[in-house]
């Protein structure tokens, strides 16, 4: 049989390998310069085994987006919410993971030998994953469980191994995958919207993170209370009594007989002081405070109204945890938590501590301690204590309340001679703690008196320490003696002074690095293993600096964040602890199966999104406390970075995810998270108000794209349609397809939605596709079905005429166009700005020919398009539609359609016009107008009119088709008439339609 054991550090394979070999492994080269294998001999269930013993260098794997998601400028943050995640080998590690590889080869029994923790459980689970790819059956995956790296303990982990925890490495996956999608999305929001406006943190990434966000909280909640405190004066009535040595009999006792305090040798016949303090503590207006002492000071008579004299104790310390020994270490030591808990793992390795990362605070009821308390007995500092606990002083540990079932409390398991530097102060610290929790309670004997002055009490107390015990050996705490004289119930006295004294209120401190991780630990932010890493964090980040004093002050970008964050109103802070302690408890429910990973992942994401979501619509707060807080208007206008509020569903190009964006000029479409190397997008029309992406999905297309719920203007839906109306633009929803033009051939779903310039094509249940690099599309062959309507093809699924074909019109992107780029202020488009002249590259009848389009770019044109030459428009497409009578539908081709409605009235304007000169009548747009027939009751049925081609934002255009081309007649409907007389029309400077209404038709018009 061949055992493969994989410890996590070279250092722990090599300290299990002498233990199991008993200091005969041979040490063999591998694939991994920095992780050597070791072979030797053991026997492992009454078998002869060959044993080697490698390891891996912590966790093996990483996970991250993919490399679509890298560019932070093209996608937008809040799809790294939802975005693939994928998880591989670390590139520094290939070489471990061909070693692992290579020795599996012929493994039989895997024993996983990373540290018994969540993390360990982890890197066990990616340590079985490579090795699987090797050998996926017959070989048996065993873990070993210990706590302690001496040969004991090495010994006792190979002969009782356990299974591997798969429900700790769920719950690490799950942690590790929130911080990586909370971390990134919120750290590229706030460097993409902050960095480039503020001088002082240009060029600097702002992070974020879900345990690092909420330890900054607490430094600056502590800040501003220092910074925001008045203090406030006070006044408070002290009393002094002084027992002469006269009033005490030789006992110790006073005239009563009973005791007071117990008394030491030496201590009789001595005056005895007592300070009494005011019940009410202190008062905060001056003449009540007066009123009260003056009256104390006429009657200045003292009864003694309570006496309570009684044994007490002070507790010993219970086992120690990391967090308790992080703490002690930053408090006693002056060693922070990070370099502790260096020391701390250093030890551990060495075989000097027992595991150093461990939530528990008590021993098991067989814990051996007399072979541990032996091992101490030779230091010449402590050694004496560690006897006196063999010689029968030792007591039962006080127990606390936490034992995480994996690890004992933290305990020496060697002594150590040869330690200097954090070592040697962290090892005597712990040290001392475990001798002290072996030891017995410090006891004494306490006594409090209270007396009343007119009315007013006041109270001292007294304390004698008659056994210092576990004090005597751990220096940490301190137990003060005070004397008192003795007082019995009933006894008066006049005082020997009665004083007001007057004082302020005390200004608060700024928190040190214990009370820090008291703060942490309390509300759960981070773990036992991860808080130093969270406080070194805030500090590399430049969010707080540690001041000489081991206080903690923030920085001005760190509070500016804090107070940007809180002044939003969140109900769950992005600063504040509940978030991240909430996500601690979901990993140890998952550990205990209450709930899954997924639902975890689920949840937590959907709580982080909204909360995102609310920042970008409230990103002014957060900009405006920054501004306060650097003292100074921002330094750099606001980046144009455009906003992406939800992920729809994937590209149909590149397989990337694509989502709700708006541009800086308010107009929505769908974008690609892979621009600017993929331009795929659906733009929406203006008479869409507001989009929203919801969380149902479409069951019905490929890959469950999100549902919409489109909000828009009155009339610009068919009549009967709900507002906001719910539908899929994946290809299924025909409402959608045909009112936004969606082409879906047979298998895709083809789209083209919002400019008439943009295309949209994909495959079923994806996001449609826009033309690459600027191509536009117009029809070559106008269909032979020429009947006044669109025909739908049932069979194939597709909105259109299946005859049309179509070629492509390049329009060269970014500007170009061979010089004639430039704006020309004779011709405006829809925003009311100089169009700008393009040139047709392709080949086909319009090669060569110029049209004009919106000057702004891409993202913010509006729907203008006109042809320089718009008078022989129809006759070239007249010709082209002669030629082509035949062709046939390329269905696989990338098409750009007319909105419905422009080629129904394109197809009658070609049918119903016969003459040259109808033929030619353009609309207020300067484009070719369309015919259409008055179908409504009335004396015009069945007249011919024409009105503007464009589907929205038609300029009203109305001439009746047997008028005079030149009348300009402009009418209100097919149906019920309109004489043009009744109605005053108005253009702008620029002869576009501004608007109509009725004349004035009262009984004296006309008149003089």
């Amino acid at each position: 049989m061949r055992i493969l054991i994989v410890a996590e550090k070279p250092s722990q394979a090599r300290e299990v390998s002498q233990a199991l070999s008993h200091g005969s492994c041979r040490r063999r080269p591998g694939k991994s310069k920095t992780c050597p294998n070791f072979d030797f001999r053991y026997k492992f269930r009454n078998q002869d085994c060959e044993v080697t013993v490698t390891s891996v260098a912590g966790h093996l794997m990483n996970i991250d987006f993919g490399p679509e998601y890298k560019s932070w400028k093209a996608v937008d943050p809040v799809l790294l919410f939802e975005a693939p995640i994928v998880k591989g080998v670390h590139p520094n590690y290939v070489d471990i993971q061909r070693n692992l590889k290579q020795e599996t080869v012929r493994t039989d029994v895997l024993i996983i030998w990373t540290d018994y923790d969540r993390e360990g459980e982890n890197i066990g689970a990616e340590i079985v994953a490579v090795c699987r790819e090797v050998r996926a059956t017959r070989m048996e995956v065993l873990r070993a469980k210990f706590s302690v790296f001496t040969p004991e303990g090495i010994h006792n982990a190979m002969r009782n191994p356990v299974p591997l925890d798969y429900a700790q490495v769920a719950a690490v996956d799950a942690r590790m995958e929130l911080d990586l999608r909370v971390g990134s999305s919120l750290t590229r929001f706030q460097t993409l919207r902050l960095a480039p406006r503020f001088k002082e943190v240009n060029n600097k990434i702002i992070s974020y993170g879900p345990c690092q966000f909420p330890t900054l909280g607490f430094v600056v909640d502590q800040y501003l209370k220092v910074e925001r405190f008045i203090p406030e004066p006070f006044w408070q009535i002290d009393v002094t009594h002084t027992k002469p040595a006269a009033e005490l009999d030789d006992d110790g006792k006073g005239e009563s007989g009973h005791p007071a305090v117990p008394v030491k040798e030496g201590m009789t016949n001595q005056r005895a002081h007592a300070k009494f303090t005011w019940t009410r503590t202190r008062l905060f207006d001056r003449w009540s405070c007066a009123l009260l002492y003056e009256q104390c000071v006429n009657h200045p008579i003292a009864e003694v109204t309570r006496v309570d004299s009684k044994p007490t104790s002070k507790w010993k310390p219970v086992p120690l945890t990391t967090v308790e020994m992080l703490m002690m270490a930053s408090k006693y030591l002056k060693i922070s938590s990070d370099a502790a808990m260096k020391a701390a793992e250093s030890l551990y390795n060495k075989g000097f501590l027992s595991y150093p990362r461990t939530e528990t605070d008590q021993f098991a009821s067989d814990f051996a301690f007399e072979p541990l308390l032996e091992k101490q007995t030779g230091d010449p500092t402590w050694g004496r204590y560690a006897q006196r606990l063999l010689d029968g002083e030792r007591r039962p540990p006080r127990n606390g309340r936490n034992n995480d079932k994996a690890h004992p409390p933290i305990h020496p398991t060697a002594y150590a001679a040869n330690l200097a530097g954090p070592e040697k102060k962290l090892y005597e610290m712990i040290v001392r703690r475990f001798l002290a929790v072996c030891w017995d309670d410090a006891k004494g004997h306490k006594t409090e008196v209270t007396i009343r002055i007119s009315g007013e009490e006041f109270r001292t107390k007294g304390l004698m320490v008659l056994a210092r015990n576990y004090l005597l050996v751990y220096p940490y705490e301190r137990w003060s003696e005070s004397t008192i004289p003795c007082y019995q119930r009933g006894e008066r006295f006049t005082p020997t002074e009665i004083k007001m004294n007057g004082g302020t209120t005390s200004t608060p401190q700024l928190l040190t690095e214990h009370e820090l991780m008291k703060r942490m630990e309390m509300h759960g932010i981070g773990t036992d293993a991860t808080i130093p890493q969270h406080i070194k964090t805030i500090q590399d980040r430049e969010y707080a600096i540690r001041q000489a004093n081991d206080r903690f002050c923030p920085s001005t970008l760190g509070v500016a964040l804090v107070e940007g964050y809180d002044t939003i109103g969140f109900d769950l802070s992005l600063s504040k602890p509940y978030l991240r302690s909430v996500m601690e408890r979901d990993m140890k429910r998952i550990i205990k199966g209450e709930r899954t990973k997924e639902q975890v992942i689920a949840q937590t994401v959907s709580i982080y999104r909204e909360v995102y979501t609310k920042t970008l619509n409230q990103f002014e707060t957060l900009e405006m406390a920054l501004i306060k807080n650097f003292g100074h208007a921002p330094d750099a206008e606001a980046p144009a970075l455009q906003t992406l509020t939800k992920s729809v569903g994937q590209c149909q190009s590149c397989g990337k995810a694509t989502g709700l964006r708006t541009t800086a000029a308010g107009k929505i479409y769908i974008g690609c998270a892979g621009y600017p190397l993929c331009r795929d997008s659906i733009w929406f029309p203006d008479f869409v108000t507001a989009v929203d992406v919801l969380e149902e999905t479409c069951q019905r297309c490929v890959g469950s794209p999100r549902l919409l719920e489109l909000s828009y203007r009155p009339g610009s839906f068919p009549i009967g349609y709900p507002s906001p109306y719910r539908g899929c633009l994946g290809g299924c929803d025909e409402t959608l397809t045909e009112l936004f033009n969606v082409r879906r051939p047979s298998g895709t779903a083809t789209s083209t939605v919002g400019p008439q310039s943009r295309v949209s094509t994909a495959t079923a249940g994806q996001p449609l596709r826009r033309y690459p690099s600027g191509q536009l599309l117009r029809p070559t062959t106008p269909s032979a079905d020429f009947n006044g309507s669109l025909s739908r093809n049932e069979s194939s699924s597709s909105f259109g005429n299946p005859g049309t074909a179509y070629s492509t019109l390049t329009v060269p992107a970014n500007g170009g166009g061979g010089g004639i780029n430039q704006p020309d202020p004779s011709v405006q488009c829809l925003c009311g700005t100089p169009a700008v002249m393009r040139v047709t590259r392709k080949d086909g009848p319009n090669k060569d020919r110029t049209f004009y389009i919106c000057a702004n770019p891409r993202e913010s044109q509006c729907d203008f398009f006109q042809w320089s030459d718009a008078a022989e428009f129809s006759s070239a497409m007249g010709a082209a539609a002669a030629a082509n009578t035949n062709a046939t539908h390329h269905r696989n081709s990338t098409a750009l359609l007319p909105s419905t409605q422009v080629l129904n009235g394109f197809h009658q304007h070609l049918q119903a016009s016969s003459t040259s000169d109808s033929a030619r009548i353009q609309c207020r747009c300067n484009l070719l107008a369309v015919s259409a027939v008055a179908q409504s009751a009335g004396p015009n049925q069945g007249r011919t009119y024409f009105k503007c081609s464009k589907s929205y934002q038609a300029c009203q255009f109305f001439q009746w088709g047997d008028e005079p081309s030149g009348s300009n007649s402009v009418g209100f409907g097919g149906g019920g008439g309109g004489n043009e007389d009744d109605y005053e029309h108005k253009y702008d400077s620029m002869g576009r339609y501004a608007g109509s209404a009725r004349k004035s038709t009262c009984s004296t018009a006309g008149k003089s």
